[in-house]
């Protein structure tokens, strides 16, 4: 992992020479990157005007996650496009995954195997439907625990065997665990 303290020490021994050097890589590494993010959605629209136009194969993938089929085994299942453009995942197409159902957020050519970099979120939403049991006591629906869900207060979740009552409203996410945050949940 980059360390800017580390750096930042070291640089002023840097000759200047070589220190202008740096400014002027660093300057071409920008417009690189930029120029890399321009190809990319210009490549990306191309692709999609050719498949609009059924000039190109669209991958195998639900769009409407409004339309999920109730048994989620329906939904297309992730095929790993290599470099095949036409078969890269458009943002909002919805594929199957290891037991998970995962939307594109990227809004480029996707073509990352979900989880597999740990940029879930930024490249593929996780957007399973929870599962929800009958508390057989008193009749209520509890859900189980997983990031993206939207709760609201009252609401009761299972996590890791346990049940608890949401107190603040919110989205759920990975870092905020129920059995870490008494502030958002009370375990009955």
């Amino acid at each position: 992992m980059f360390d800017y303290d580390e750096w930042i020490t070291h640089i002023t021994e840097v000759p200047e020479d070589k220190l202008r050097l740096l400014g002027i890589e660093g300057a071409r590494e920008r417009t690189r990157r930029e120029a890399q993010t321009s190809a990319e959605q210009a490549q990306a629209e191309v692709v999609k005007e050719l498949q609009d136009a059924g000039k190109l194969p669209l991958p195998d993938a639900l769009t409407d996650p409004e339309e999920l089929p109730a048994d989620t085994s329906d939904v297309p299942e992730w095929v790993d496009p290599g470099v095949d453009h036409s078969a890269m995942y458009r943002e909002g197409d919805i594929v199957r995954h290891n037991g998970r159902i995962v939307r594109s957020t990227h809004k480029g050519l996707n073509s990352w195997e979900p989880g597999a970099l740990g940029l879930d979120g930024r490249i593929w939403e996780d957007i399973t439907p929870a599962e929800t049991t009958e508390d057989p006591a008193t009749g209520e629906t509890i859900t189980e625990w997983r990031p993206g869900i939207a709760v609201t207060a009252g609401m009761k979740l299972t996590y890791n065997g346990a049940t608890y009552e949401v107190i603040q409203a919110h989205t759920t996410a990975s870092h905020w665990l129920p059995d870490a945050l008494p502030a958002l949940y009370k375990k009955l």
